[in-house]
């Protein structure tokens, strides 16, 4: 026993002089594991270069709390990655300094490119891990248990089996230790990783099952097919979301049912096993080379990259940003923050090509400034500007042209006061003035059903100085985008805006516009994502009502809709999704029996592909009305408190029941009726619809977003 002390001690007294002298730590997790002790005093003592090497691909689970530069938690001097978008995550989610950031490629690529391996007659099932399952008992009732139990137990498996296929699944090792709670077919061999080596089982398998494992990265990689299966999407990547935006940058297949999985298989096995060119393309963005030299550029980058600065730990360590929380919390946050931004807007240069962009005050990454910022991606024009968002979220198309901000951080003030270009689809706050060289473009979000500003007698919510206030903020625009003759006279009236009006139609219309080809797509992606299958889609998106408060003065919408009549009435061949006005603070409550019928979508950002995907539309009296005229499908309005909106709240500019393209429709009953019968809806509203789309929507065409860019930039005075 005491000779076992002795080793023991022996090797721990070598470990701590090992750590002490290192000068590089390179490591796949946190560099800390690799140390004998995490001992504050002892932290401090060490040296050493710190090196992530990462053991995946990441961006599909956001990892700001895990290895955010932000906190004191992680740290790593050099962080390694395999391609520029990896790259602007971590700069612009992670928070970590460009220049700490390699993109090389992960040394274990250059196995995977090793050639060699015949790829066999083998689909490899590799789901990854549920943090929350810890225990026996959790495990046996929950979802993943039943879910995987009934995909591996499909009859398609068997066929597949039955014509010569091997059937593995393969546990991430937390969960093989509940491997005997499956009930697991002949047909199907299970795999221990310790067994064999993912990479081996990657490299020899024809097609891949996983969900949100970064391996399904590396097997398309491979030029091979990937379904993502991701049935507990929103609960696996919590409030905070994903770095990607998963139906669209994914290299595979996003499904959300095990029917939407065979069908996928299916395709597949049609096309021999061989990846889609869609998903090809999305996998090439994945990765910076395909080559055996990953190793050697992450070797080259160790030696390259020293180690961060005190200024740099001190700007992007836990301390600075724990201060500036606090601060930020601060009543006098604001009022400082007003100064400070006056101060830079005076001494700070304006950035030439610099273009900051915002939606949604900051909530949303959609409507036309996404579109103006996509277009501008793809354009040579733009080859040398800096882009610059101001987002809560993390789901942008990552650029290195690009920067994401938080609204009221401190860089949401230096940016504004250094920014050549002001992008919004609504107003700064009124105390931001624009500086002297930078030029706003307002975009706007919708043509005036309601009555606006100077055009309302009086606000009963608003301070006396408020319509005047806005009236000094609209002053600043430089640029105002219409979509319409009636929408630039309402503009003038109710903004009073010194602003040129580029009467060219809404940039975020243009998604209406776009080939067979590329909606089927956006459709395809939104189908899976609900689980709607083949049924036909109601939208039902109403407008707020200005005197719907809570207690807490928040803003409310109850839903005066019978669901439970609509479900008897319409289950079995519609869906409804259910979007709120941005503006709404409230969470409307579903009961669980008709969350596969009437599904809230409120939180999905871009209501033009709802537009694209949506049979036809409710509405009440929102400017969706417009917007969703331009496809040309039925239009119903849901106006039960009809004459209480028009004479007590808001007030119309339009003839609103003489002009509106559909019924106006007072109860559930009614509502259900127009449903049932919305072929004769559509033959009794035909001209209505086409003299409401002559007037309001006549100028979209598609070109909306080139003829706002070509005025704003290329052909601007």
């Amino acid at each position: 026993m005491k000779q076992w002390i002795m080793w023991w001690l022996l090797i721990r007294r070598k470990h701590f002089r090992v750590a002490y002298s290192a000068k590089v730590i390179c490591g796949t997790h946190d560099y800390k594991i690799l140390l004998p002790t995490i001992n504050r005093d002892f932290l401090k003592l060490i040296k050493a270069k710190i090196v992530f090497l990462q053991h995946g691909v990441l961006g599909t689970k956001n990892l700001v709390d895990i290895n955010g530069r932000m906190f004191d938690t992680f740290y790593a001097d050099v962080f390694v990655t395999s391609s520029t978008r990896e790259k602007n995550i971590v700069v612009n989610d992670l928070k970590y300094p460009a220049n700490s950031v390699l993109v090389s490629g992960l040394p274990r690529f250059d196995r995977l490119f090793l050639k060699g391996t015949k790829v066999k007659k083998q689909i490899l099932i590799i789901p990854t891990w549920r943090d929350w399952l810890r225990d026996d008992e959790t495990f046996k009732k929950s979802n993943y248990l039943s879910i995987y139990n009934s995909l591996i137990n499909h009859s398609y498996f068997h066929e597949l089996a039955n014509e010569g296929y091997k059937i593995l699944f393969c546990l991430h090792p937390n969960a093989q230790q509940f491997l005997h709670y499956f009930d697991i077919p002949d047909y199907v061999i299970p795999i221990s990783q310790g067994e064999a080596m993912v990479q081996d089982l990657i490299k020899e398998s024809c097609l891949m099952l996983t969900d949100y494992s970064s391996v399904g990265i590396d097997f398309s990689f491979l030029d091979k097919p990937v379904i993502y299966y991701e049935f507990d999407q929103v609960r696996f990547l919590g409030k905070k979301g994903s770095h990607l935006n998963l139906e669209h940058d994914l290299p595979g297949d996003v499904v959300y049912s095990e029917d939407q999985v065979i069908e996928s298989l299916r395709r597949a096995h049609q096309r021999d096993f061989k990846i889609s060119e869609i998903n090809k393309e999305k996998s090439g963005k994945f990765l910076l080379k395909k080559d055996l030299n990953n190793s050697e550029r992450v070797f080259e980058g160790i030696q390259s990259i020293g180690k961060e600065t005190t200024f740099e730990r001190l700007r992007y360590g836990f301390v600075f940003n724990k201060a500036f929380s606090r601060f930020r919390k601060s009543r006098h946050y604001f009022k400082i923050m007003q100064f400070v931004y006056s101060f830079m807007k005076v001494f700070c240069r304006i950035k030439p090509k610099q273009v900051i962009f915002e939606s949604g005050i900051g909530k949303q990454y959609s409507d036309s400034p996404k579109q103006i910022y996509q277009k501008m991606l793809t354009d040579p024009f733009f080859e040398e500007y800096k882009f610059i968002w101001i987002y809560n979220g993390y789901d942008i198309e990552k650029d290195d042209r690009l920067k994401i901000i938080k609204r009221f951080s401190w860089e949401y003030f230096y940016y504004l006061a250094t920014s050549e270009y002001w992008v919004n689809n609504q107003n700064f706050p009124y105390y931001i003035h624009k500086p002297k060289h930078t030029t706003f473009l307002q975009t706007w979000h919708g043509t005036p059903l309601k009555k606006m500003m100077n055009d309302v007698d009086s606000f009963s919510d608003k301070d006396a100085d408020y319509v005047p206030r806005m009236n000094k903020v609209n002053a600043q625009w430089d640029y105002l985008v219409s979509p319409s003759h009636y929408a630039t006279e309402r503009f003038e009236s109710a903004f009073r805006p010194k602003a040129k009006i580029l009467e060219v139609g809404y940039p975020r219309n243009d998604v209406f516009f776009l080939s067979d080809n590329e909606k089927g797509e956006v459709l395809r992606q939104l189908r899976n994502m609900w689980g709607i299958n083949n049924k036909k889609v109601i939208l039902y998106a109403p407008t707020f009502r200005d005197d719907d408060k809570t207690s807490a003065g928040k803003q409310d919408f109850k839903l005066n809709l019978n669901i439970e009549a609509m479900y008897k009435a319409l289950h079995e061949d519609y869906v409804v999704l259910f979007r709120q006005h941005a503006i709404v603070k409230t969470k409307l409550y579903i009961p669980d029996y008709f969350k596969d019928f009437f599904i809230d979508v409120s939180k999905f950002s871009d209501v033009q592909q709802l537009y694209l995907l949506a049979d036809m539309c409710v509405t009440d009296y929102s400017s969706v009305m417009f917007d969703y005229a331009i496809t040309k499908k039925p239009l119903l309005f849901y106006t039960y408190d009809y004459e209480d909106y028009k004479e007590n709240l808001r007030g119309f500019y339009i003839d609103f029941e003489a002009e509106a393209p559909g019924p106006l429709l007072y109860d559930t009953d009614q509502l259900i009726d127009a449903v049932q019968h919305i072929d004769q809806v559509e033959k009794n509203y035909e001209s209505k619809y086409q003299q409401f789309y002559n007037k309001y929507g006549y100028i979209e065409n598609g070109t909306s977003t080139k003829k706002v860019i070509d005025a704003v930039w290329k052909n601007a005075e």
